[in-house]
């Protein structure tokens, strides 16, 4: 169901061109966010098919979004057949006809079939042409990109996920139009700057380079270009060599410089099954994993803790979290809680007010699961949402 074409190739839709000398089509996968206050839900690595999945959901329905953003992986493969199952039908279900669902996608989602499965529920929620969008309204912009398409191949060590070259440049414009424009501009992708806990992996692999020939054979069958690889792991930020991997992602940080990193008031991505309030780092503000919608590790897990084997010094020192005094938290480094055995599962709320002085007011929340093993009773009880970190910027 939906395999990848004879050539390897992945499903992908670039930047249209408008013509040889016009360049690219800017406008393209661009939408207008209404002039009015708006609540958007954000969601990651949430579509499993599993009951706490669909209870995260209730609960993000209870907050009435006006729009769900969803930041990738269905789980496990992404197949047409998971995607319909675990992500496009429970949200109509839940939350109806008229809530407008924006997605980008992650790894996961280019496993199985490449892609195809992605892109055909993308069409069924009906409201972008492409695996990135943004929404830019009066005040506010969201620009949210597709990570997942270099970074979807099982093999060790993985590579540093990034954007090609026609999705890197339609960003970066799609930012300084903000920046011209005045606007707050929140980004938002699959895949972290930065990770206190995960690799983020390596700068070069000669194996996974190779895998990803097919994409870039030139001519009409032609997925996407590249230019990043010919860039070496020493000359990117940090100048490590490629056997010491780093706690940022070298590749991302090389594509949007220091000065658009300081410019953007926020970043959210997935990936990582837990959520992370970081405090200022590499030239990132608000570093804001949020990955923990529909998979939590077991309690016996301390998912705040920093990986002893990737290179921070370059850096100056691993993410740090935002104290608990800094960020107004109840716990200690801006931390979500935990159940009886899993951490706490959650979402995100963003209420843009668009007026004179456009603001947004970011609510975290977090679920608890309980799990009981009563043999009269074995299962699981899930609580309300409740948040447990804010901030308005």
């Amino acid at each position: 169901e939906g395999t990848w074409d004879r050539l390897g190739r992945h499903t992908y839709r670039k930047v249209p061109s408008l013509g040889r000398h016009s360049g690219p089509d800017y406008e393209f996968s661009v939408s207008p966010l209404e002039d009015r206050p708006l609540r958007i839900g954000v969601l990651s690595d949430w579509p499993t098919g599993a009951p706490q999945s669909l209870h995260v959901l209730h609960e993000l329905k209870k907050q009435a979004p006006d729009i769900v953003i969803h930041l990738g992986d269905t789980y496990y493969s992404g197949t047409r057949a998971e995607q319909e199952a675990f992500l496009h039908d429970p949200i109509k279900a839940v939350l109806g006809e008229a809530i407008p669902v924006y997605l980008v996608p992650g790894n996961h989602d280019y496993y199985g079939g490449g892609g195809e499965g992605f892109y055909h529920v993308l069409d069924e929620f009906g409201v972008q042409p492409a695996s990135y969008f943004t929404l830019r309204g009066a005040g506010v912009q969201i620009v949210a990109v597709d990570t997942g398409l270099l970074n979807n191949q099982d093999y060790s060590p993985t590579m540093m996920p990034f954007l090609p070259d026609d999705q890197i440049d339609w960003a970066l414009h799609q930012i300084e139009v903000g920046r011209q424009a005045g606007l707050k501009t929140i980004f938002m992708s699959h895949h972290q700057f930065f990770s206190r806990a995960e690799s983020v992996g390596v700068a070069n692999n000669a194996f996974g380079e190779a895998l990803t020939g097919p994409d870039r054979i030139p001519g009409p069958l032609n997925v996407y270009q590249t230019s990043e690889y010919s860039i070496g792991s020493t000359e990117l930020a940090g100048g490590l060599s490629n056997d010491q991997p780093p706690a940022a992602n070298t590749r991302l940080l090389n594509q949007f410089p220091p000065d658009v990193r300081e410019y953007v008031s926020a970043f959210y991505w997935g990936h990582e099954h837990s959520t992370s309030i970081f405090d200022r780092y590499v030239n990132i503000t608000r570093g804001r994993c949020i990955g923990n919608s529909g998979i939590a590790f077991t309690t016996d897990v301390d998912q705040y803790a920093v990986n002893g084997e990737t290179v921070s010094a370059p850096f100056g020192g691993p993410p740090p979290l935002l104290p608990k005094e800094k960020g107004g938290c109840a716990r200690d480094g801006c931390r979500t809680g935990q159940g009886n055995t899993f951490w706490n599962l959650g979402f995100v709320t963003l209420d843009i007010d668009a007026g004179a002085q456009p603001k947004i007011l970011a609510k975290h929340w977090e679920v608890q699961q309980d799990q009981s093993y009563d043999l009269d009773a074995l299962g699981s009880v899930y609580l309300n949402a409740r948040v447990y970190f804010e901030e308005e910027y």
